[in-house]
């Protein structure tokens, strides 16, 4: 199901009582009880619970991809609950760009049970490891980062904490997991989506590629190269799909399946068995390439900032470049293309004004 499908249906029942289609709004405090003195409807007192609240938070909960969504009053609220479960001489690993918020409950409220917490660069993969201590419980992160906005690798920092038994816990005051989800455009992209088409403005043949992703529909075009690629996968048999199978990874392992009914992949079928991420991350770890000479992650670590670099190191125009990939000017400048130095003049930069050029502004 779709983002924008989800978001107008999820939760969205008939009322039994009165055949209203939208959710009546529960202004009740406490819940009728049976003659047992139970309550088989399942609430008993709003600050526990009711339809309203309880909807919000399945919807939320489909949205952003989780198995539940807990409402709050206001973030800081929810920090303390997620910090809550936390010991005396526990230890935390938190941004040293995090919410104020936070820091303070850590500073003023949480040291009184002798909680401490070490506040460092995140986005420099090289100091997560060193700050772990025998201590530690668990790693708090943010992206984009309040209030500078760094980039947190959230699964390599995960990873981190997991394999020292501490939890992560990811806060975020910008951007929501709905709008954290740019991999899922290529995760849902079907054979249907893509056409091999001739461009009349640059008279070569390019795949035109319907998106559809956290910015709605819209359509990107391919370079000429990417073409062979999807004739190849178009070619190339696959194992009878699992029935009702949506998600790459649910592909049939039974032997008699993969030994029998093989065929070509149908206008339905994901073009990516697995998730293109994972297999882009195997590559990049094979050849080294995951990090810089300084243990942070390089900006072409994915399939977007590969393109984005590529194409403007080329000379491609960033304004067409950011609509064909759907995001802004501002975001390529701050991280797609922050480490390509053809973004430089050189010529505008060392510009050199004579003596003369001075002494004639000055008499104008």
């Amino acid at each position: 199901m779709r983002l924008q499908t989800q978001a107008v249906h999820v939760c969205h029942e008939v009322d039994t009582a009165s055949g209203a289609i939208a959710k009546p709004i529960n202004l009740s405090v406490t819940f009728e009880r049976d003659t047992d003195g139970s309550y088989p409807r399942g609430y008993f007192y709003s600050g526990k619970g009711n339809p309203n609240r309880n909807g919000l938070e399945a919807a939320f909960a489909a949205l952003e991809a989780g198995r539940v969504a807990v409402a709050f009053a206001s973030g800081c609220s929810a920090i303390t609950a997620v910090l809550r479960p936390l010991k005396p001489g526990d230890h935390v690993i938190i941004p040293d760009d995090v919410f104020q918020g936070t820091v303070r409950i850590l500073r003023e409220v949480l040291s009184e049970w002798q909680i401490t917490y070490s506040a460092i660069d995140l986005s420099r993969m090289a100091s997560v490891g060193p700050a772990f201590r025998p201590n530690t419980k668990l790693v708090w992160m943010e992206t984009l980062s309040n209030p500078l906005l760094k980039v947190t690798q959230l699964k390599e920092v995960s990873d981190i904490a997991h394999s020292h038994g501490a939890l992560s816990v990811v806060d975020n005051s910008f951007v929501t997991p709905i709008f954290q989800r740019a991999n899922l455009e290529a995760r849902r992209l079907e054979f249907r989506d893509v056409e091999i088409v001739d461009d009349e403005p640059s008279g070569e043949t390019i795949l035109e590629i319907e998106v559809r992703g956290k910015r709605g529909f819209g359509y990107c075009k391919s370079m000429p190269g990417a073409v062979s690629p999807l004739e190849r996968l178009r070619s190339r048999l696959r194992p009878r799909r699992v029935e009702r199978a949506r998600a790459p990874s649910e592909v049939s392992d039974n032997s008699d399946v993969l030994g029998k009914e093989w065929r070509t992949p149908e206008p339905t079928d994901l073009i990516f068995p697995k998730w293109q991420s994972e297999l882009f991350k195997t590559i990049t770890e094979e050849e080294n390439l995951r990090s810089d000479r300084d243990g942070r992650p390089r900006t072409a670590y994915s399939l977007r900032h590969t393109y984005i670099s590529m194409r403007l190191m080329e000379g491609a125009n960033i304004y067409q470049i950011a609509k064909n990939c759907r995001t802004s000017v501002g975001m390529i400048e701050k991280y797609y293309g922050v480490h390509i130095k053809n973004s430089l003049n050189a010529a505008a930069i060392n510009v050199v004004r004579s003596g003369k050029d001075e002494m004639a502004e000055e008499e104008i």
